[in-house]
């Protein structure tokens, strides 16, 4: 029987990887060789819970649901996520793409996943729901009665430009990156790649013409101006790269791209590279991977430091940003040879880079090999991140190591200043800057973790915002003082609402906090955690009276929008990010439309604008605000520094307790978990 309804989900992923929030496509291919045939939905949950997933199946009722599982390390996340939507009912569940292809056994055993699409998935699914059995399906694997049962493979698309178009349109909203696939597979064979053992070594592509025709219809239709390619080698047929600018050019398409391209490719034809920066080429992508010519002959990779160099050189030439991607880790590199690699980036003088733990994913050449000589530390799918040490070979330590090498390479107040400062010519550069910073940023892959590292950031920080918080804070003056735990002292001086000098020191300071490394981080590092959250969620200590808090709160946060370190947030960055985790604690019940209530000490008020029974903006303003709940100063501030002992108190007052709504919002703060706080921060990150 065929199945009516079709549920295709993009699933959360883990809140310590910093991937780019976009379109997802793979679903969106798949989508559009169902809506003939079945009522379909796709479910965009890359930042939301598994909770939220399951509300939602529960919802729409489906016949079927989809899960790509493109990564590795999110398999186990998946399966559990399968496990909650089974205990709705019987619903038949399938899995897709790489990750699930080359685990389709391991996945299958675990008793909640039904059915592994193996390669592409478009025809695949669509034989399966109109038939409503796997039997006989190409390309598919399922479990019945203990049994694994694979179907003979389905063979590929043969014609792209015959493909039909993605269902874009079944998102709900627009991300700033939007993706584009113009091309399957890669003729090379790197022993550390996957894709050339999903495709088989084999290479289609859409002609410039039907390319440019979708690029169009992207920027047209939804506004696109940034279009990044999924292609596993986009620049394989750099003659095709050629004619897709010419039509790009001619159309005067005003779009800028990333794509990922060999060295050799480029070196071969610099012509080709001058076409791309004025077709909007604004990133280039290199697979580098090492420093060392023989590193580089061990893992087939077929290029050479020559090659790497004149690429880097054609690409900066022509002012498109360029970054180097590095595979690390092989048995034979020593953490001298892994120092020369980051030297020789930034002898390239490459615009960005990202070191890489050597990782065998299953199907590839590197894992097997591991695997059959027990060169396996761990089969825990979750640490094969690319900054886990997961083969015995691979030198001890290589995680500080990785760590050490990008806070080398970023904590650098040129680069800073260089590559956040918006270049007319490649818009693009500053948003893809920032998004690099914000994987280096994150706690396991190195950021800012010393003062004197602090001083360079902020420096650099501070000189990017003056314009900026002069006009946004005149005459705003502190002395703060950051006590950050395990680290030391470090003392900001802002006079006229600028940084004006940032020291290393024992002083005492007009405001001092009490924090630690990441929560300055998240703060200052990465923009993703505003001052008012850090206070109310016990995330920061502080003595500060409340008239103080307030004018460093709103310099805080003028700061954070001056240097716009989070891409997808600009231009209208929102904070309170307190918020997020406050409406995960409230079933939303209680009023409908927007509706505000307050509660302050006479002289402060802190604000809650609601829009059907959730928070939508958190506010401490100075003055009194209508309508709101008084109570004493010391209370107040006891609730804006996050003490946990104000909520029972402030429950008890008579005329907290008579309003429902505002005691519900009382009784969610209360029930934040302060120790989980940061891992339950909602973050989009994105180029």
């Amino acid at each position: 029987m065929q199945m009516k309804k079709v549920l295709l989900v993009q699933p959360p992923e883990p809140k310590n990887m910093p991937l780019p929030v976009t379109l997802p496509l793979g679903l969106c291919c798949v989508a559009a060789y169902l809506e003939d045939v079945a009522e379909v939905r796709i479910i965009s949950a890359t930042l939301d819970s598994a909770a939220d997933v399951v509300e939602r199946v529960r919802s729409f009722q489906p016949d079927l649901v989809g899960i790509t599982n493109n990564y590795t390390l999110v398999t186990d996340m998946n399966i559990a996520l399968a496990g909650r939507i089974k205990e709705l009912g019987d619903i038949p569940v399938v899995f897709g793409g790489p990750g699930a292809q080359f685990l389709r056994r391991y996945i299958l055993n675990s008793g909640v996943v039904d059915m592994v699409v193996r390669g592409e998935g478009e025809l695949t699914i669509r034989e399966l729901v109109r038939k409503g059995t796997p039997e006989g399906v190409a390309g598919l694997t399922y479990r019945r009665d203990g049994q694994i049962i694979d179907n003979p493979p389905r063979e590929l698309i043969a014609d792209l430009d015959g493909k039909r178009r993605p269902a874009y349109h079944l998102v709900d909203g627009i991300p700033a990156v939007h993706p584009v696939e113009s091309s399957r597979g890669c003729l090379f064979d790197c022993d550390f790649c996957v894709a050339n053992q999903f495709y088989g070594r084999t290479y289609r592509a859409m002609s410039p013409a039907r390319l440019a025709e979708q690029v169009k219809f992207l920027a047209q239709d939804f506004g696109a101006w940034y279009i990044t390619f999924y292609d596993d080698n986009f620049g394989l047929d750099m003659k095709r790269v050629a004619e897709f600018c010419d039509l790009v050019i001619a159309e005067g398409l005003q779009v800028m791209f990333s794509a990922s391209f060999r060295a050799d490719a480029l070196a071969r034809n610099p012509g080709v590279v001058e076409k791309m920066a004025r077709a909007g080429f604004g990133v280039a992508m290199l697979g580098i991977e090492s420093a060392s010519d023989y590193t580089l002959q061990v893992m087939n990779k077929r290029i050479n430091r020559e090659q790497i160099q004149e690429a880097v050189k054609l690409l900066k030439s022509h002012g498109i940003f360029t970054e180097g991607l590095f595979a690390l880790g092989y048995p034979h590199e020593t953490e001298h040879m892994l120092f020369e690699t980051v030297d020789f980036a930034l002898a390239l003088d490459l615009d960005a880079v990202n070191f890489n733990i050597l990782t065998p994913y299953p199907g590839t050449r590197l894992y097997e090999r591991a695997r059959d000589s027990g060169d396996l530390l761990t089969e825990r799918w979750i640490d094969y991140d690319q900054f886990t040490r997961v083969l015995k070979s691979t030198l001890p330590g290589i995680e500080e190591v990785c760590r050490r090498m990008h806070r080398k390479f970023y904590i650098r107040i040129p680069w800073i200043k260089d590559n956040f400062s918006v270049d007319e010519k490649n818009p693009v550069k500053s948003l893809y800057a920032r998004a690099c910073w914000l994987s280096t940023c994150h706690l396991r892959y190195g950021g800012p973790s010393t003062t004197g590292e602090w001083v360079k950031t902020l420096t650099a920080f501070g000189q990017l915002s003056s314009d900026a918080l002069q006009n946004g804070q005149p005459g705003y003056r502190a002395d703060v003082l950051f006590r950050i735990r395990g680290c030391g002292q470090l003392l900001l001086k802002i006079r006229n609402g600028v940084i004006q000098e940032i020291s290393e020191t024992e002083n005492n300071g007009e405001i001092e906090i009490d924090l630690n490394n990441g929560t300055l981080v998240e703060l200052f590092g990465a923009g993703r955690l505003d001052a008012l959250s850090m206070f109310m969620a016990g995330l920061a200590g502080t003595t500060a009276a409340t008239e103080q808090l307030l004018p460093f709160i709103n310099w805080c946060n003028d700061f954070q929008e001056a240097v716009m370190l989070n891409p997808m947030e600009a231009p209208s960055y929102d904070p309170n990010t307190i918020v997020h985790v406050l409406n995960e604690q409230r079933d939303g019940t209680g009023v409908e439309g927007d509706a505000q209530r307050a509660i302050g000490d006479g002289s402060n008020t802190l604000v809650f604008d609601l829009h059907d029974g959730k928070c939508s903006a958190l506010q401490l303003r100075a003055g009194t605000q209508a309508n709101s709940r008084i109570v004493d100063a010391g209370l107040f501030r006891q609730l804006l520094t996050g003490d946990p002992d104000v909520y029972g108190r402030l429950l008890s007052r008579e005329d907290i307790r008579a309003d429902g709504l505002l005691g519900s919002i009382i009784e969610g703060l209360a029930s934040i978990d302060r120790g989980g706080y940061l891992d339950r921060l909602n973050v989009r990150i994105s180029a």
